[in-house]
């Protein structure tokens, strides 16, 4: 990922355009912060924020333990 000052982006924005077409990601700065990301886009919306977020490994299980006792109770209280 690559971070570019507005005035920059202005003048290298075909570029940047390129760059997010060969799966790029450019963040925009003004004054040093962020105010806008130039991101690919796919062609499904799965994997759409790859490199935006951080997915969990037990994404489709998660708290399953916590979740278990608060209907079951936790067996090493008892």
């Amino acid at each position: 990922m690559k971070e570019v000052d507005i005035s920059e982006a202005q003048a290298l924005f075909l570029e940047i355009i390129e760059s997010a077409a060969h799966g790029e990601i450019t963040t925009i700065s003004r004054n040093g912060k962020s105010i806008a990301r130039i991101v690919p886009v796919k062609q499904s919306r799965t994997g759409m924020l790859e490199g935006v977020y951080e997915v969990p490994d037990d994404i489709k299980t998660p708290f399953t333990q916590e979740i278990e006792e608060m209907f079951y109770g936790n067996d090493s209280e008892k």
